[in-house]
């Protein structure tokens, strides 16, 4: 297969290329400050980098630079003034270019930055007791919290069976998905989603040419996982019912018989085992696998095919 892209379209890989050669995941997707929540068993002044906030329902919450450095947080209840020193610690961005795009040189990178260094998003105080403890809360959500969720399935590897060539792998980018979360659990929850995932030759939407025969997949599928929370790390395990399609482009065209084209679809029930990894507030960093065993409307109905992808996830909360 031969592919050409139009000048446009190559001008813009070329410097999407560029970026992401010289920066890494902390760079990329972390903001320069981070929010922290002090929490407080009583009410409370809390001074943070100057500015003085009262406890609103036990909570005062702060915007706060990204840095190496401890984080001076004091609090002031009655006569009592009260000084703790948060330490800092690696952002989950950092550790995720470990398992996904950067690697080595993106730990290089992101050793320059701030961004790497994060703070607690949940600080619990007692301010009237002596000590100068604080303790550090779990992020959890609450029972009965939804989240609405958007992401870009971007990078996908499909593994499918046609009868025309047997077994065929198409790798590619590109998709999109929504779904909801709904926490049954303060640390669980489930999942419903549906999904496109196509094997676009480019990240980005651009003009491209072909030369010569090329393969082409896509798959539409919907899922119903079960997940399990642990600070940033999300996994699950579910159902799945998909729409496989597999196309073979000819480039060739007989007057007599046509196109030599070949279009195959087929539907598919399966598993999916969505992993997730927490880099944002919102920003979700993802791999799912969707294993699938059934075609029901096939003359071979057991067969095996899957489908791999690296998934850009947004969640906003919608109801807590």
């Amino acid at each position: 297969m031969f592919v050409q892209f139009k000048v446009f379209g190559m001008k813009n890989l070329i410097i999407l290329c560029l970026g992401l050669t010289l920066t890494s995941c902390a760079t990329l997707f972390n903001k320069p400050a981070v929010r922290v929540d002090i929490h407080t068993k009583s009410p409370a002044l809390i001074v943070v980098n100057k500015d003085t906030i009262p406890t609103n329902n036990g909570v005062a919450s702060f915007i706060v630079p990204r840095s190496k450095k401890p984080l001076q947080v004091e609090s002031i209840a009655d006569t009592i003034s009260k000084t703790y020193q948060v330490k800092s610690r690696l952002s989950p961005a950092f550790f995720s270019n470990v398992f996904f795009f950067y690697g080595v040189p993106g730990v290089i990178i992101d050793g320059n930055s701030n961004k790497i260094f994060g703070y607690p998003e949940h600080i619990l105080l007692n301010p009237t007791d002596s000590k100068m403890n604080y303790k550090i809360m779990r992020n959890q959500s609450r029972k009965g919290e939804l989240y609405l969720n958007l992401s870009i399935p971007e990078f996908n590897f499909m593994h499918q069976y046609t009868r025309y060539s047997g077994y065929v792998n198409n790798a590619g980018c590109m998709g999109i998905s929504g779904g909801l979360d709904y926490y049954y659990k303060p640390f669980q929850f489930v999942n419903f989603s549906g999904a496109i995932a196509l094997t676009y030759d480019a990240p980005i939407p651009m003009p491209l040419e072909y030369f010569g025969s090329y393969e082409t997949a896509n798959t539409k599928y919907v899922s119903f996982s079960n997940n399990h929370r642990f600070y940033f790390l999300s996994f699950g395990y579910g159902l799945s019912f998909s729409q496989n399609v597999w196309n073979y482009n000819s480039g060739i065209f007989l007057e007599n018989f046509g196109s030599l084209d070949v279009h195959k679809k087929n539907y598919a029930l399966g598993f999916v085992f969505p992993l997730y990894f927490k880099i944002g507030h919102v920003f979700n960093l993802g791999f799912i696998y969707r294993p699938s065993f059934y075609c029901p409307y096939s003359v071979q109905p057991f067969k095996y095919e899957h489908l791999m992808s690296v998934d850009f996830a947004w969640k906003f909360r919608v109801k807590r």
